[in-house]
């Protein structure tokens, strides 16, 4: 059986058969070790087993395939059209995503960083530095949270979330 390869120093394409364990490459003068198996494809055969026929009226293939119906045209970039908005939404999406603020689930207490007054509904309340509240959410400038059943509102710069 004939094994292809190639020499490792040179790059010359070899064959031997495989009761060869050495041969010598005509590029590089050296010894080569002959592979187990094949590791170049198998020649190509020179002659092709299809006939070859000469192309019958090459003028009339050729302005057939060169006339385009422009309604299907049309079509054609219009689909490629939609997939290309398509991907461009699922992008966004994707990016949004990854860029999303933090959730109100990952806090669950706001702690005072400075006395804050509540008002509740028979009276007025001030607590001092340091008290935590339950968290409820947040927005850009504003933390809501809840103290003794009612929510209230307080700057986002004098709280710290927990």
């Amino acid at each position: 059986m004939q094994i292809r390869f190639g020499c490792h120093i040179c790059g010359q394409d070899l064959s031997a058969t495989d009761t060869e364990e050495e041969i010598r490459c005509p590029k590089c003068k050296r010894t080569v070790m002959v592979p187990i198996r094949s590791t170049l494809p198998s020649p190509v055969p020179e002659i092709s087993p299809q006939h070859e026929q000469p192309a019958k009226n090459v003028q009339r293939a050729l302005s057939k395939r060169a006339k385009v119906w422009p309604s299907k045209m049309f079509q054609k970039i219009a689909a490629i059209g939609t997939i290309a908005v398509g991907a461009c939404f699922v992008y966004a999406s994707h990016i949004a995503l990854r860029q999303a603020p933090p959730q109100a689930q990952t806090y669950t207490t706001a702690v005072l960083k400075c006395p804050t007054t509540f008002q509740l509904p028979n009276r007025n309340v001030t607590l001092p530095r340091g008290s935590q509240l339950e968290f409820v959410s947040r927005d850009e400038s504003e933390v809501r949270v809840r103290y003794r059943g009612h929510q209230q509102s307080i700057p986002a710069s004098d709280v710290d979330l927990r």
